[in-house]
């Protein structure tokens, strides 16, 4: 008869508390375990300001541990947990061959062994994974069973089982398959839970439907058979599952690692079968990778937390910024001068032309400005995210009529204000659409994102008529613009079409794709087009799509390739609210960016290929308004400019680190016509008055000729914010500074994910090789006293109608501030050094000129 009781590991009766141990990424600091709290198992806040709580250096052998597993005893008192020995910071995704154990009475001291495979088990040397590694208290043998994910060369990976020593300081059995697939593809990251007489082995499966999948055996060691259905509910790529009881309740929840966005999501389920996504009920301080959660007594939460909640850094260091204006380092490319929006006609409406006219009149060099919906049936009535132009109907003998009146009232804004289109060719036509209705969607703020799929994201049913749109499009830019000026515009294919905004499949996008690209280039040869504009985490689709334009044969040509003159995918954070405050994920952002670098590098033929981030932001919504979304208020103050100022500058970085072309990074935000007072959408202004964030890129195009060398003693390395963003204890006191002929700039920022105050900070800054003896100096600044009609506006009383004198004072209040009048200064031997006083979130900009 199978055991049937619960395992004492199990059991929550008694418990009030959650322990999550994780680790953070790659890296020695990163690869270590780490620990955090929850009350009611969604919210965790990290212990130890996110930092390790065990040396990796002195418990493993590689200097790294990974998918750390934690077990509460049948005892109630031992806890247990392993660990992988793996440094891929160190050595890369080479051989690993060692697993960790480790052992404590009171979660604060540990004894830990190392567990080498090959020197433990000799006719195991072949083995180049030891992956993962849990454990389970088999009752009926009356020890601990530790599992892993094992295998040898390239050979499948396999789920392995030992039992260990009584005193958990080795493995005394030798290891035997647990798990067999039945067709012998790959089982990973396995974690087993006993429920009603079952065992429950939760794996990431690979084959023909890879994902989060478990199989069921009523015996600990054998006879498992698999649920052949995908348990997560995303279709990003996952990993690292790990299952747990809340206390006091039925419900379970499975968590597991989205690893190529730096997201983790949690699910929950009454019956281990059925599970629903909960991302809404969810937030974390931190940005974890792998782990496991058990739950903890009130006495044991405690203990931890005064272990580990001491203020580690009750005075932080004095920041001290050095810069050097000989240092060359590159071009200081205005890659920020790139705006996107999704409602076109906002584009030639009041308060769109008065923000146009303000972002061309900031940037030294013509701005690029991408727009949805060019190609959308409809009468030019816009509403969030839609917009029209009814450039393409059909008669009654389906014939096509051409209309760009409304299309040309768009571009003629942008070229009256020497801007430049990046022109998107998309949506489909009502008249092409092979499901026409319904046509126009009803989406508003808190509605399903599903909402908006409708007739305009379905393929054409006629692909010549399509590539014939495009042709006579650009034939008639051609013939309105000019020749010289269409050839210096940018043209691209859809958006995302990996998402919600297309309803084919990927053949059909790439056939879209191929036409488009046709009939642009019998208009004009010399146009330049690319794509695909995938979303963040699309590296198999931009992958895919790079293959198919260098390789495949050309659906509409029949030769091999399709032009590619531009590759362009996007980039976005995920913010969350956690008790009350909004907390940022830069990291997610610059992931994005580095993995799909990542992958065009993987081609050597595209080696300097123009790459624009298509859409670049800290979260996916611009109309979706703090009203809905709370984890969007931060659009309308300093967190999101102070944000933006740390974000360009690692946009620079990763493209020196991974050598790429970066052209452009757009910024998708603009403005909403006619809707209420900072709203909360993701704006550069609202109702014509600017935003603090529209402020940084005044300064931006300030900042021009070459980036020059420029550190921070407490500016987050680029590694440390891909691994763990930017949430430790201090801020992210950053700098990045360029020189021109006569000019140079230096963008100081104090930064940090979480939404709190702090009180200003001294930063010293030691600027050297200025050239000749005298020169003038301004300090630009955004805070909560300056270039800020946000807190302006609050002080009024937050009116939802003010009155035309506060509209005067908001808008003057709304431009970039300086602190003081420009003062003459004078350089010692080439060096000057002034100290500002920089608040949390506050972004300045010393500027010199001679």
């Amino acid at each position: 008869m199978a055991w049937s009781a619960p395992l004492l590991a199990q059991q929550t009766t008694g418990k009030s508390a959650y322990l999550f141990t994780y680790f953070t990424g790659k890296g020695t600091d990163a690869e270590s375990i780490r620990f955090a709290l929850s009350k009611d198992g969604y919210n965790f806040k990290a212990l130890h300001n996110n930092m390790p709580v065990l040396s990796s250096a002195q418990i493993s052998s590689t200097g790294g541990v990974r998918d750390p597993h934690i077990l509460r005893g049948e005892d109630g008192r031992t806890f247990y947990m392993v660990a992988t020995d793996m440094n891929v910071a160190k050595n890369g995704w080479n051989p690993n061959h060692a697993m960790v154990l480790l052992k404590s009475k009171d979660l604060i001291n540990w004894s830990s062994n190392i567990v080498n495979i090959p020197a433990l088990f000799p006719e195991l040397s072949a083995v180049t994974k030891v992956w993962a590694p849990q454990t389970i208290y088999d009752v009926k043998k009356g020890k601990y069973m530790i599992y892993w994910s094992m295998s040898f060369g390239k050979d499948p990976i396999k789920i392995y089982y030992a039992y260990a020593k009584s005193d958990f300081s080795g493995l005394e059995t030798t290891p035997k398959q647990l798990f067999f697939s039945p067709d012998n593809t790959s089982c990973l990251d396995g974690d087993l839970i006993f429920k009603d007489g079952k065992y429950h082995l939760f794996m990431k499966a690979t084959g023909k439907t890879p994902g989060i999948k478990q199989a069921i055996s009523d015996q600990l060691t054998e006879g498992y058979v698999l649920i052949d259905k995908r348990l997560e509910q995303t279709e990003q790529d996952v990993e690292g599952s790990g299952v747990f009881k809340l206390n006091n309740s039925d419900t379970w929840i499975l968590m597991y690692d989205l690893y190529r966005t730096g997201k983790y999501q949690f699910t929950k389920s009454k019956d281990l079968v059925n599970f629903s996504a909960i991302d809404n009920e969810v937030s974390m301080d931190f940005l974890p990778r792998h782990g496991t959660v058990i739950a903890i007594t009130a006495k044991e939460e405690q203990s931890l937390r005064n272990k580990w909640e001491q203020k580690l850094n009750k005075t932080e260091s004095a920041a001290v910024i050095n810069v050097d204006l000989n240092g060359e380092i590159g071009e200081m490319k205005p890659i920020w001068a790139w705006f996107g929006y999704d409602e076109p006609n906002y584009t030639y409406m009041k308060d769109g032309k008065k923000l146009l006219s303000e972002i061309a009149a900031l940037s030294p060099v013509p701005v690029y400005v991408r727009a949805h919906n060019l190609l959308t049936s409809g009468d030019g009535t816009p509403a969030l995210k839609w917009g029209s132009t009814n450039i393409y109907t059909e008669d009654a003998q389906g014939n096509p009529i051409y209309n760009y009146k409304i299309v040309d009232s768009i571009f003629d804004t942008y070229i009256k204000r020497g801007m430049k289109p990046l022109a998107q060719i998309g949506f489909m036509p009502e008249a092409l659409s092979t499901h026409p209705q319904p046509y126009q969607h009803q989406w508003k703020p808190g509605m399903s994102y599903n909402t908006i799929e409708t007739g305009w994201a379905y393929p054409p049913k006629d692909y010549g008529k399509w590539a014939e749109l495009v042709y006579q499009w650009v034939k008639h830019c051609v013939s309105r613009y000019g020749k010289a000026e269409v050839e210096s515009w940018y043209w691209e294919v859809w958006n995302e079409a990996n998402g919600a905004y297309w309803k084919g499949t990927q053949a059909e996008f790439f056939k879209l794709y191929d036409y488009a690209a046709d009939g642009l280039k019998r208009a004009l040869p010399t146009a330049k087009i690319g794509g695909p504009n995938v979303t963040g985490g699309g590296m198999k689709y931009l992958d895919a799509f790079i293959r198919h334009c260098l390789r495949d044969t050309n659906y509409a040509t029949g030769k091999i390739g399709a032009p590619l003159d531009l590759l362009l995918f996007h980039a976005k954070g995920s913010p969350r609210v956690v008790d009350g405050n909004v907390v940022m994920n830069i990291r997610q952002q610059l992931r994005n960016i580095a993995d799909n670098f990542k992958v065009i590098g993987a081609y050597p033929e595209l080696k300097g290929i123009p790459v624009v981030l298509g859409e670049s932001d800290p979260e996916g919504c611009a109309a979706c308004g703090m009203s809905t979304n709370p984890e969007n208020a931060y659009r309308n103050g300093t967190l999101y400019s102070s944000y933006t100022a740390a974000a360009f500058a690692r946009k620079y970085l990763l493209a020196d680190l991974y050598d790429k072309n970066l052209i452009g990074a757009v910024s998708w935000s603009f403005e909403f016509e006619d809707q209420p007072w900072f709203a909360g959408f993701r704006d550069l202004a609202t109702n014509g008055v600017d935003k603090p964030v529209l402020n940084v890129f005044r300064m931006y195009g300030m900042m021009h000729g070459k980036r020059v060398k420029a550190e921070s003693n407490r500016m987050y390395s680029l590694k440390s914010v891909l691994d763990s963003s930017i949430r430790s204890g201090q801020t992210d006191i950053g700098v990045m500074a360029s020189k021109a002929a006569q000019t140079a700039g230096v963008m100081v920022w104090n930064y940090h994910d979480e939404d709190v105050t702090g009180k200003p900070e001294v930063v010293t800054v030691n600027i050297s090789a200025i050239p000749g003896r005298t020169f003038s100096f301004t300090e630009y600044r955004i805070d909560d006293k300056h270039s800020n009609s946000y807190e302006l506006w609050k002080k009024l009383g937050s009116p939802q109608n003010p009155t035309a004198a506060q509209i005067a004072q908001l808008e003057k209040g709304g431009q970039l501030q300086s602190i003081g009048k420009t003062l003459k200064r004078t350089a010692v031997d080439g060096n000057f050094t002034v100290n500002i006083s920089l608040p949390r979130q506050g972004v300045s900009l010393l500027k010199l000129d001679w």
